[in-house]
């Protein structure tokens, strides 16, 4: 029997949180990795990922013969007010991660990176962050 696809969101995370480089900036084994909906306060140890799906489409491929889901991800980078340098060594991992790439073994046909932000403050969350967006191309 054909094995089921992985969720998208599943392994987007599981790319960060097992990444070896990322969690030398996040921490590891428990990387500072939050989907952004599951955090009821700020978290308090910097730097930190907060990541969140933006959109989900089931999309033709170009020969209209094989569809595939089209899911975006925004994935935000924290850290404390000053300089960018930890914040742009986080987004240089996640481009390693992310940027066309593909995992056959887990359904995922292309991870597409999409752009990244401006240098951005985040009062609510008391940082400065950035976050770059990725879509992430996987088999129905």
């Amino acid at each position: 029997s054909e094995r089921l696809p992985t969720m998208t969101r599943t392994w987007v995370y599981g790319r960060m949180d097992a990444d070896a480089g990322l969690g030398t900036l996040v921490g590891t084994p428990t990387a500072r990795i939050y989907a952004s909906t599951s955090l009821t306060t700020a978290p308090t140890v910097f730097p930190f990922i907060m990541y969140r799906q933006t959109s989900d489409v089931e999309v033709f491929r170009g020969d209209d013969s094989d569809k595939v889901r089209s899911n975006g991800y925004m994935i935000f980078c924290h850290d404390v007010p000053g300089d960018y340098l930890q914040i742009d060594a986080m987004i240089a991992e996640l481009r390693r991660l992310f940027a066309d790439t593909n995992d056959p073994d887990e359904g995922i046909v292309r991870s597409r990176w999409v752009d990244t932000s401006d240098d951005l403050r985040d009062d609510d969350m008391g940082t400065i962050t950035k976050y770059v967006r990725i879509q992430v191309l996987s088999r129905l």
